[in-house]
């Protein structure tokens, strides 16, 4: 939604239908899943990352350079 749309809703409700429809026509990738890859280690928390060793703290804690 943008500012703009607040003028006129119209503007907004079709772009958000038209968007449901082509999500809507989508078929779903069975590549895509919510369960973490058997090698993924969980770094989520402050009392895993200190739990690394040196060399998982390399690969995983590495600065990432934009």
């Amino acid at each position: 939604m943008l500012s703009a749309d607040l003028r006129d809703m119209r503007s907004f409700d079709g772009r958000l239908a038209t968007a449901y429809r082509r999500a809507g026509r989508r078929r779903p990738n069975p590549e895509w899943t919510l369960d973490q890859p058997w090698w993924w280690l969980d770094t989520s928390t402050v009392d895993r990352r200190r739990a690394l060793g040196d060399e998982d703290r390399r690969i995983w804690l590495r600065r990432q350079v934009a």
